[in-house]
């Protein structure tokens, strides 16, 4: 029996030959919405194989299938076997939440036709920003001042290597090229003042060096950039004539390696720094002020909390370092591993419920950190993991909708209810791998998402996924179906003829 929170139930209860041509099999699905209708559907193997290879374009760790013969099954036995197995697979299909609300099984089980309240409320495109030089490396969105920043970098390898080749400066040359190919770009985009979806590029700066990620510190209007080998650009933005205009404050080499996480604190004018080489660097004034290093592999994210002044940084380990930065050196105060110790490349924080979210791009883990309240980081803990696609590499955290936005390297975006551990939708979002996602709470609520193509999209989530009195019913009605269960394992256990199922203190009852 399906014990999932879906309301539907199937079974393949025989198998025949075909009337049209004995030479086929169908295997007949009664399938049942729970105390309501029950309709059938007649498959061939061949839809469920063609179910099979659909699903594996947008979901991982999917149940095994009865492979294909070289020859038609004939035999009973081996069909019945056969009948089995897909039963089986059938089964685990629909137990999984995101599985089950995908467009590929609301055509297998004919739902529009019978069931419609089960098809979930997709999330919706709103638009897309095209334009950009490059592909799109990382982004912020500040929709209260309508400005989107947008670092790109150049993702053709031998267009990287030919950009290279013709900034270098030769050994008989000079002085350096004068016109410098552009390997990365920071570029700036404002917002019409209808506050629609349309903007127009401000300004943009080419860098001869890849642009890997960047930070933006709004009260002081200061945008800084970490880019390849290691070194750092930083600009203030002309707030006053509308973000038109910036100043370059600083151009700095702290690594030898690629930056992977840059934060600027604008009270204490200190700039934070992660990178490849395993070092933590604070810069003032334009130096290296403190070299930290805790770990032992290379370094990969950081992500800064200005009101309660912690810094957090993650590793290719699997390692969530958590600093205090109320004084200029980085104060370690506790560090938490994740499940599953993989790279972490995805990194997201919610203040308001000291919670650490991240995403391992070896594994696929999804891990929630407890980092306790300002003070007790040294309690911090591990709270929930739950494994999902792997490659990921980005994650975003809607904190109103209880929900976690996971990109991935093959272009899709997962969305998670974090309360109960589970996959609610995945979505292609993009054809090449995605690079960032970031949710935006406010304007109603809006998911951008950016991949290595030269555009941004814009998403819009579903106030609700399903209506929420039928999605309430139907837990109901599992929770009391598990219940009744559970009783009945009692009984068998105990040898009892009679006990109440609306009984709560069951002997024995905590063990089940």
């Amino acid at each position: 029996m399906n014990n999932t929170l879906t309301a539907i139930t199937a079974s393949i209860i025989e198998w025949k030959f075909s009337e049209i041509d004995n030479t086929k099999i169908i295997y007949i699905i009664e399938v049942e919405k729970r105390g309501q209708n029950k309709w059938t559907l007649k498959k061939r193997y061949k839809e469920f194989d063609e179910l099979n290879k659909n699903l594996k374009k947008l979901y991982a760790n999917l149940p095994p299938i009865p492979g294909k013969t070289l020859f038609a099954v004939k035999d009973p036995a081996e069909l019945e076997k056969r009948k089995q197995g897909l039963d089986n697979y059938l089964k685990q299909l629909i137990a999984r939440p995101d599985v089950y609300h995908s467009d590929s099984m609301k055509q297998f089980l004919e739902l529009d036709q019978h069931a419609s309240d089960q098809i979930i409320n997709p999330p919706r495109q709103l638009g897309e920003l095209t334009g950009f030089v490059h592909g799109v490396r990382d982004f912020f969105y500040d929709p209260d001042q309508g400005v989107l920043f947008v670092l790109c970098g150049d993702m053709n390898v031998a267009s990287r290597v030919d950009a290279y080749l013709t900034n270098m400066k030769m050994p008989w040359e000079k002085e350096q090229p004068q016109t410098l190919l552009s390997v990365g770009t920071l570029e700036c985009w404002l917002q019409n003042n209808q506050g629609g979806l349309d903007f127009e590029k401000a300004w943009s700066i080419p860098y001869p060096l890849q642009a890997i990620c960047m930070h933006w510190e709004p009260s002081s209007c200061i945008l800084s950039v970490g880019l390849d080998e290691g070194r750092v650009n930083q600009i203030r933005v002309n707030k006053e004539i509308a973000y038109t205009r910036y100043e370059n404050l600083m151009e700095y080499n702290p690594h030898e390696q690629r930056i992977m996480g840059i934060y600027y604190d604008n009270i204490t004018d200190i700039l934070y720094t992660c990178s490849e080489d395993k070092f933590v660097k604070t810069i003032e004034n334009k130096e290296c002020t403190n070299v930290i290093r805790h770990s032992d592999t290379g370094l990969t994210g950081m992500i800064g909390d200005k009101e309660y002044k912690r810094l957090f940084v993650t590793n290719r380990s699997g390692v969530v370092y958590i600093y205090s930065i109320s004084s200029s050196a980085p104060e370690l105060l506790s560090q938490v591993y994740t499940q599953q110790q993989g790279v972490i490349r995805g990194l997201a924080l919610d203040t308001v419920k000291n919670y650490i979210i991240t995403g391992g791009f070896d594994d696929g883990e999804i891990a929630v950190i407890d980092i306790e309240k300002p003070g007790r980081e040294k309690y911090a803990k591990l709270s929930a993991s739950f494994v999902g696609k792997k490659k990921v590499r980005s994650v975003s955290w809607s904190g109103s909708r209880g929900e976690i936005y996971v990109g991935t390297q093959d272009g899709t975006i997962t969305i998670w209810n974090a309360k109960k551990g589970v996959a609610i939708y995945v979505m292609k979002g993009h054809q090449n791998e995605i690079t960032k996602v970031q949710w935006i709470e406010n304007k109603g609520g809006i998911l951008l998402t950016s991949a290595k193509e030269k555009f941004i999209k814009f998403w819009a989530m579903p106030k609700e996924w399903r209506d929420k009195h039928i999605e309430q019913e139907e837990e109901d009605n599992v929770y009391k179906l598990t219940k009744d269960q559970k009783v009945q394992q009692i009984k068998e256990k105990l040898g009892k003829a009679e006990i109440d199922s609306d009984e709560d203190d069951l002997q024995g009852w905590h063990k089940y």
